[in-house]
């Protein structure tokens, strides 16, 4: 499944103060350390701390889950530029997100294709060199969690979420995917009813009286 086609809350649970962040993970507070050093080249930057943090966990959640994320490294810039608004604010977010799996004690193998197209890319001489440059001078590897946890259907009921574009196109094994990220028979059904409201067509995936058939 391509998690950058799902909304962003089916795949990131974000963070709402800087304090989440930093308290108790040294990662963060090392990254937190370069961003201040970074925050304000070339411009100032007219968003907040926590915004360029959960872009990059998020962004760091799709590489470490997508089984060939070398192959949307561009979008993924786009979608960070997308979401924050600036093209330079997406170098530093992808910059960071250089940092976190390059410093991840467990790594896929494909990741090692990701670094290189990463460090080619170089997003910019006021962001990269920097986070590079901790990389290279921290010894210390890091196990941090990336496992998918969507935040729950009605906390996001009231997003202004267009479920109709991003499901029009969903097969049945897309919408298996989609579904069995949600851990109970509620929350499945819920989400089952959600995309068959935004269906194209009538027919009914599954009746809400029935089983889940996966």
């Amino acid at each position: 499944m391509k998690l950058i086609r799902l909304p962003k809350e089916f795949v990131y649970t974000p963070k709402g103060t800087l304090d989440e962040f930093l308290r108790g993970d040294d990662l963060n507070k090392e990254l937190y350390k370069v961003y201040l050093r970074v925050k304000d080249r070339p411009y100032y930057f007219k968003f907040e701390v926590e915004d360029a943090f959960n872009e990059a966990w998020y962004i760091a959640t799709i590489v470490m889950n997508d089984p060939h994320p070398e192959l949307i490294l561009k979008d993924l810039w786009y979608t960070a530029k997308g979401d924050i608004g600036w093209a330079y604010a997406a170098n530093l977010v992808m910059s960071m997100v250089y940092a976190i799996i390059s410093l991840q004690v467990e790594k896929p193998e494909t990741i090692n294709y990701v670094l290189m197209l990463m460090e080619e890319a170089s997003y910019g001489e006021d962001h990269f060199p920097f986070f590079k440059a901790m990389v290279e001078n921290t010894k210390i590897k890091y196990k941090s969690d990336f496992t998918i946890r969507p935040q729950p259907l009605k906390e996001t009921e009231n997003k202004n979420v267009n479920y109709r574009f991003l499901t029009e196109e969903y097969d049945q094994q897309c919408i298996r995917d989609i579904v069995m990220l949600f851990s109970s028979k509620e929350e499945k059904l819920a989400m089952i009813d959600r995309i068959e409201r935004y269906q194209e067509n009538e027919e009914r995936i599954l009746s809400t009286d029935e089983e889940i058939p996966w």
